[in-house]
């Protein structure tokens, strides 16, 4: 269960990075900042784990690059 609660609230983090015009706006600081991963070595590649994970990585895999193209763009 803990598992699925990281997995899924770091991926509704990055719900930010299609609003960075907004939260700029508003001059709020992103969660997912460009240092995050950083900061937090070991929770981020326990959620890189998660997503390759054989159970994770057919619906989460798909939904986790949508949001990352976001970041890109």
């Amino acid at each position: 269960m803990a598992d699925i609660c990281l997995a899924a609230e770091l991926a509704l983090f990055m719900n930010e990075y299609a609003r960075v015009e907004q939260l700029n706006r508003l001059s709020l600081d992103k969660i997912l900042h460009a240092g995050v991963r950083s900061e937090y070595p070991l929770a981020f590649a326990h959620f890189d784990r998660l997503v390759a994970h054989e159970h994770f990585r057919p619906d989460f895999g798909p939904f986790v690059q949508k949001l990352l193209s976001r970041a890109a763009a």
